[in-house]
């Protein structure tokens, strides 16, 4: 295997980290000492990247890029609704969720109220996207993600991925997709707000392909319009579309799509199985817009991290794809713009 340059295109922190953990995260990235995209998906992780975007040492960093964004599993506790004059706010809790979320078998037991009752008051989502504003605006090293839609994942028991409750499994409620693209939208719309030069986005796309592909060809109608000098890079991360859609979503004007691929989601089939097969010929067609990524807790990986990666390299060699992975680190420097 040739030399090769480290890079985590689309990392997270892991859905129980604490701010106990802080002090001991902070060194860590502090000394980062190869590239990594550390995404934001909730509530939880939010008030950790918020403070880890004000520190010298990560600001420092270039190795270390930071995102703002909500995961689209977590969309369900944000709102645009107002509470009415004299509404108890466990009305206002109840009038929010039955309004957004919705059954994912008809055929099982409803149990929506004992689901409502491990879920917080919904926050608004006005106040958040003006934060996120503000820290895209204030640094410039700072990016958009994880974003995006989800059809098929449905709502813990506890309410979200995280929650300290006890109760496990999966509920039988899933969140509308009107309700996920309103959320979706607003993140995007905040690329032309910032109007930065160089900004990329991280995003997510479950079951939901055709959507996804609708609303990026609108978008980039949009930013064609109103910032017809601007290319907006956008990493579809662990991509699992068709070949057909990716073909479609490269042939976009301002908007440039990357391809994320990870050892979870990309590289777990046997050698020569079918979809082992449709990855090789995926990626002939996605060599010079493939990006490497491990979609874990960098918090959980600590110095496995560099294993990881290289394991991902292992495993994509083995597809015998021309001069893969030693495009693999240029796209990474074009997709970040450097």
């Amino acid at each position: 295997m040739d030399q090769i340059r480290l890079y985590d295109s689309h990392c997270h922190l892991s859905p129980d980290v604490t701010i106990n953990e802080y002090d001991e995260l902070k060194k860590s990235l502090g000394n980062q000492e190869w590239p990594i995209n550390l995404m934001m998906t909730n509530h939880i992780d939010r008030e950790l990247i918020f403070k880890l975007m004000d520190e010298e040492t990560i600001r420092n960093n270039k190795n270390v890029l930071l995102n703002v964004g909500i995961h689209p599993w977590f969309t369900h506790l944000y709102t645009n609704e107002k509470r009415n004059i004299n509404e108890p706010e466990i009305e206002f809790k109840k009038r929010h969720y039955f309004s957004i979320l919705e059954k994912h078998s008809k055929n099982a037991s409803d149990e929506i109220d004992k689901l409502i009752e491990q879920l917080p008051i919904p926050e608004n989502l006005d106040d958040i996207i003006e934060i996120m504003e503000d820290k895209l605006k204030s640094n410039n090293n700072v990016n958009i993600g994880e974003i995006g839609i989800d059809k098929v994942a449905r709502i813990p028991n506890s309410g979200y991925l995280g929650n300290s409750s006890s109760i496990s499994g999966l509920s039988n409620y899933r969140i509308k997709m009107s309700h996920q693209l309103k959320i979706f939208k607003r993140q995007l719309n905040l690329i032309i707000s910032v109007n930065r030069k160089k900004l990329s986005t991280s995003m997510h796309c479950v079951g939901a392909q055709g959507t996804m592909y609708e609303c990026l060809k609108k978008f980039d109608g949009l930013i064609k319009e109103k910032q017809p000098d601007k290319v907006v890079n956008m990493a579809m991360h662990s991509y699992s579309g068709s070949i057909d859609n990716a073909k479609m979503l490269m042939k976009l004007s301002n908007v440039k799509v990357w391809f994320g691929i990870s050892e979870f989601v990309n590289l777990k089939f046997e050698k020569d199985s079918k979809r082992w097969l449709l990855l090789k010929e995926l990626l002939h067609i996605i060599r010079d817009c493939a990006l490497v990524e491990t979609d874990f807790g960098v918090d959980r990986m600590k110095n496995e991290h560099k294993g990881n990666i290289l394991q991902i390299y292992t495993k994509l060699e083995e597809l015998e794809v021309n001069d893969l992975n030693t495009s693999l680190y240029e796209n990474w420097c074009k997709f970040r713009q450097v």
